[in-house]
């Protein structure tokens, strides 16, 4: 199965289940919004999700988490964690490629970052052999402390995916301002870049609202929120983070079929309003034709609507350039307002392709030559 990557531009909005009870809908939703991750996967009917050709990923959890330990002996830790407590569960799964690490190692020092380094270099190298791919790190939300990526770099070039948690833990929900939680991938990308390592494609491989992790007091329906808020609040958060991290391509929110954590819980209703409300999303950007003399004789016949005040043709036209196109690619909120759009201009024989994102200048997302036979 091919690894996760972005579709029309916008990461999956991964589908992650606790229970195993996998209903037709579950199946159904996970492949509309781009991807499973089951815990304990076989305990359930996993080849449903990899029989329909869905992104499929397992976790491997025991009770209290007594394995996360591991991380702290580097590859011995790593070589006694895949041989003792991954493989003899995972291999029940073959049709599952893609597997998480050990959940959230908390990083305290320069020690632990090394250790942690070692181990997931030598775990991807377990991985690998078996043609598995490892999302690793899998940090809690508040880990580790950005100063700690110096010691991780040969980590970084070795997982296959960075995985970590960004729960939103206070009101306003999600704020894009609150680079310590929600957003803290943000901070992180940054300070890899700075370190010249490799940014891996990353996944949020758990969100949601979490005031402080009790399961029945803390979660999105213990705090007043009501589904299709919570479900605004999910999707604009997946757009944003996003815009912010190019390297982005999946978040899952914690959880369907919750096994002991119901204000948490994400129920049928609640699947199906997510569905609903999934963006459209881009469509990349193609090769134009070449501007040959049928091809301007066909575009006599045409005619486009221009919005002049509308901010794409004003910044188009402040630029020097004429309008080429109508706005397309238009992305709507939840709410049905436009959030989003695009918009073709040309000058000096070139074409370029501008996009407007609400709040933000326009700027320019590609150019090409145009060329004539």
């Amino acid at each position: 199965m091919a690894s996760l990557a972005r579709i029309n531009g916008l990461p999956a909005m991964i589908l992650a289940t606790q229970g195993a009870g996998y209903a037709d809908w579950v199946v159904q939703d996970a492949r509309s919004l781009g991807g499973w991750m089951g815990i304990n996967p076989w305990e359930g009917d996993w080849t449903k999700f990899t029989a329909a050709g869905i992104w499929s990923s397992g976790r491997v959890v025991h009770d209290g988490d007594p394995d996360t330990g591991l991380v702290y002996e580097g590859a011995a830790g790593a070589d006694a964690w895949f041989d003792s407590w991954f493989w003899p569960q995972a291999s029940r799964c073959p049709g599952i490629k893609v597997w998480r690490g050990p959940n959230e190692p908390p990083c305290w020092d320069a020690d632990d970052a090394r250790s942690i380094n070692a181990f997931f270099v030598r775990l991807a190298g377990r991985f690998h052999a078996r043609g598995l791919e490892l999302i690793g790190f899998e940090w809690p939300t508040w880990h580790p402390d950005f100063q700690f990526w110096q010691y991780m770099g040969e980590a970084l070039m070795a997982v296959d995916y960075l995985g970590r948690h960004c729960y939103s833990l206070s009101e306003p929900w999600f704020d894009p301002n609150d680079r310590n939680s929600a957003y803290r991938l943000v901070e992180d990308v940054k300070r890899i870049r700075e370190l010249g390592f490799r940014v891996p494609p990353c996944i949020v491989s758990e969100t949601g609202l979490d005031r402080g992790g009790d399961p029945v007091n803390d979660g999105w329906r213990a705090r007043g929120v009501s589904a299709p808020d919570y479900v605004t609040h999910l999707w604009r958060f997946l757009i944003e983070l996003a815009d912010l991290v190019p390297e982005l391509v999946g978040i899952a929110t914690f959880v369907w079929l919750s096994t002991g954590w119901p204000s948490f819980d994400i129920d049928q209703t609640t699947s199906y309003l997510m569905v609903q409300k999934k963006p459209s999303g881009w469509t990349q950007p193609g090769e134009l034709p070449p501007i040959t003399s049928a091809y301007i004789d066909s575009t006599i016949q045409h005619r486009f609507v221009i919005n002049e005040d509308a901010a794409l043709s004003r910044t188009i036209r402040a630029a020097g350039h004429q309008i080429g196109s109508n706005e397309f690619d238009h992305v709507n909120d939840s709410q049905g307002n436009c959030i989003a759009a695009r918009q073709y201009s040309f000058r000096e024989g070139r074409w370029y392709l501008w996009e407007w994102r609400a709040g933000r200048p326009c700027y320019v997302v590609w150019s090409g030559l145009a060329t004539r036979s």
